[in-house]
Order: structure tokens, then C-alpha cells, then sequence
């Protein structure tokens, strides 16, 4: 049971850490 909120995380900062990096290559782009 205590698996299910571990996969939950990862994923939620995987897509936190992608949103970052997108949004400071569209800052350098610009």
C-alpha cells in the first residue's frame, strides 16, 4: 500500500521538474 504514493510522487516530480526546465528554456529562448 505504501507503493502507490511513492509511484504518485515520482510522477507528480518528474512533471514538476519538466515544467521547470521548459519554462527556463523558453526564458532563455525569449
Amino acid at each position: 500500500m505504501g507503493e502507490i504514493p511513492k509511484i504518485l510522487w515520482i510522477g507528480s516530480t518528474v512533471v514538476y521538474f519538466k515544467f521547470i526546465l521548459s519554462h527556463k528554456i523558453t526564458k532563455l529562448l525569449i
